[in-house]
């Protein structure tokens, strides 16, 4: 199951930048864009605490680490990498998720034989945002195998 993520990122300037700011400023520099990102304005407005929880959640991260995830994702292209991908799968994405939007899960669909894709009303924590819908796709998926 893949679940808000992409197998391509062709722009490696938004990371770059966001390394940057993090290295300079810190987590807390970031936060509240990050959160934009990860919910919808519907979903921070309904539940503040929740989005307050992820928030320190990802401001208690180290630079280092997280710095160096986002390294990781320059230069990402698995493009090629996803036909070789033989087990049933699952792509779940955010309708409204800006950093894996829907072009790149059927992007992801498109490339691996007989995968499937369900689309949430979620921004990119899908799981936090609409977890019936996440765990029901999910569970849905696990017991038809």
């Amino acid at each position: 199951m893949l679940a808000n993520t992409t197998c391509h990122v062709s722009d490696p300037a938004p990371w770059q930048a966001r390394i940057k700011t993090v290295t300079e400023k810190g987590l807390d520099a970031i936060a509240d864009g990050v959160m934009a990102g990860w919910f919808t304005e519907e979903f921070r407005d309904r539940e503040p605490q929740t989005v307050n929880r992820i928030r320190t959640m990802l401001t208690s991260n180290s630079i280092a680490g997280y710095t160096a995830s986002c390294g990781a994702l320059i230069g990402l292209d698995l493009r090629e990498a996803l036909p070789r991908i033989k087990a049933q799968t699952l792509i779940i994405a955010g309708r409204y998720d800006a950093s894996s939007p829907l072009q790149m899960a059927a992007t992801i669909r498109a490339g691996i034989p007989g995968a499937s894709l369900t689309i949430l009303e979620a921004a990119h924590l899908s799981n936090v945002e609409a977890p019936y819908g996440f765990n029901e796709a999910l569970t849905g998926f696990l017991t038809q195998r």
